[in-house]
Formats: C-alpha cells, sequence, structure tokens
C-alpha cells in the first residue's frame, strides 16, 4: 500500500471513516505534515504505530497527553480515541505544529493471526484488552525502540 496523507472524516460514534489497507493485507502507511492538515479527534479496530521525522507534535490520547519529538515514536491500541494537537480543538495551542511524521494503522491480526491462534490469546489479546496502558512512547534512548 503506497504512503498517502491521512484522510479525515469520522462517523457518529468518532471511529475513523478511512480504510486501513484490506482483509488480505491489513496495514496502512501514512506521512503526515500537521502544518497543512490535522490529525482530528477519531478511533480505530486498528493498531496505530508513528514517528515523528521533523519538528515536534503532541498526541492526544484520551484525557492524556504525549509530547514527541524528532526521532520519538508512539504506538496506540485499538479502540483508543486520539488526536494531534492542533490549534482549532486544543486552546492551548497558538499555531499548528511544525511537524512531520509517519504512521502506520493495522489490524491486530496481522501480527497475531486469527482469535484462536496461541499468539493472539497470549500476546495480542492482554495488550488489546488493558486499557490502563492506551499507548506507549517510544524514545532512541531505549536501544530496543531505536531499532524498531
Amino acid at each position: 500500500m503506497p504512503l498517502s496523507s491521512w484522510v479525515p472524516g469520522v462517523d457518529k460514534q468518532g471511529r475513523e471513516l478511512a480504510k486501513h489497507g484490506d482483509t488480505a493485507f491489513p496495514i496502512a502507511c501514512y506521512y503526515d505534515a500537521l502544518s497543512v492538515e490535522p490529525v482530528d479527534w477519531h478511533w480505530h479496530e486498528e493498531m496505530e504505530c508513528a514517528f515523528v521525522t521533523e519538528g515536534s507534535c503532541t498526541f492526544l490520547i484520551g484525557a492524556r497527553r504525549c509530547d514527541l519529538q524528532t526521532g520519538e515514536g508512539i504506538f496506540i491500541i485499538p479502540g483508543v480515541v486520539h488526536a494531534v494537537a492542533d490549534p482549532l480543538f486544543d486552546p492551548t495551542m497558538t499555531e499548528p505544529p511544525n511537524c512531520r511524521l509517519h504512521s502506520m494503522c493495522f489490524h491486530p491480526r496481522l501480527v497475531g493471526g486469527s482469535p484462536e491462534s496461541t499468539i493472539w490469546q497470549k500476546y495480542v489479546q492482554p495488550l488489546v484488552d488493558d486499557l490502563t496502558t492506551p499507548y506507549v512512547r517510544l524514545s532512541p534512548s531505549n536501544p530496543w525502540q531505536q531499532q524498531a
């Protein structure tokens, strides 16, 4: 699937309307320039992993904030409402963030297979069900995260 910009739009429940891949290959990759197109509040059934390639931005995950600089990233579990801070919906900001980021949205079955599989049951399901940790901040100061 080619890199593309985030396509805005949500339904009445806030679920993102954009499709992230398809059943045969459930992943989509995006390249966003946040000064051009903000990423408003939304949620989706896919996991999301994003990395800041230029500048800085603030991810809003539910009521939490995660400030990211160039080289840092974030992993968000499925079903969690999130956005990237923008002056349109964050009154503490005065201008759009000067930030570029790469993100991937992928269905958990891409890494876990079917819900009947051991990988799904042992690793994916506990991660998806743990709403106490809706995201993980990724830092290049952590060796395995830098390598990823």
